[in-house]
């Protein structure tokens, strides 16, 4: 869904009230039009600093790269710089040195063994399905583990008190993850990425042509 009701409003309001930092928490398709009319109104690129999250998987380039796509070059010109956090390692395949991870591997060949399909993790048009591929990967095999554990005819609440007892678990990235009671969330670590346009690594590693990227910053954090 996009809502476009009372945004002229709400960027005047912003402008009105020399508004320079903004999180916006829009999804795919409300966040192009809400950067653009803030282009409109007389935001200037370095005018304001955008935070966003992994919330709607607006950290991550397929859904980050619609502001420049659908928004347009001012709205690109004005999101550049835009500062994440998020839980993935989003834009590592681009990096110098990056690897595909033995869990990587492991789906990668079960998916190809029965679609004959193998995505390239290094290729930018192929990296969305193929993170995709492992990812839910990932999922299933962490939903196995808890049903098996659950044992014979379980409860829906019996899945969940199983889940949260998985403890440490292999994930995607292999990035430090764990189920324990009490916590909602698996990942135990978090990095900070920067949205550039154009692609900071070059045309050629861009997410579409619309030469967007998201850059990991190379710091990752793990809460006390």
């Amino acid at each position: 869904t996009t809502c476009a009701d009372g945004l002229q409003g709400v960027v005047s309001n912003l402008l009105d009230e020399n508004v320079d930092a903004v999180f916006p928490m829009l999804n795919l398709l409300s966040l192009p039009g809400f950067v653009g009319e803030m282009a409109v109104q007389g935001y200037e690129p370095g005018a304001v600093q955008f935070f966003n999250s992994g919330f709607n998987s607006q950290a991550g380039d397929l859904v980050s790269s619609k502001v420049a796509a659908n928004g347009g070059a001012d709205a690109a010109a004005l999101y550049n710089g835009t500062f994440l956090v998020d839980v993935s390692d989003g834009g590592y395949f681009n990096t110098e040195g990056a690897v595909i991870t033995p869990f990587q591997e492991l789906c990668a060949d079960v998916y190809e063994a029965r679609s004959g399909i193998r995505h390239d993790l290094f290729d930018p048009t192929q990296n969305s399905p193929a993170n995709m591929n492992t990812i839910v990967c990932g999922f299933v095999r962490a939903i196995a583990r808890a049903i098996y554990d659950a044992g014979d005819n379980p409860s829906r609440g019996d899945i969940y008190d199983a889940f949260s007892e998985l403890g440490s678990i292999d994930t995607v990235n292999m990035l430090p993850t764990a189920f324990t009671p009490g916590r909602q969330a698996g990942a135990t670590a978090f990095q900070t990425m920067t949205w550039t346009s154009p692609c900071a690594f070059g045309s050629d590693k861009a997410f579409d042509v619309a030469d967007t990227c998201v850059v990991p910053n190379g710091d990752w954090f793990i809460p006390e």
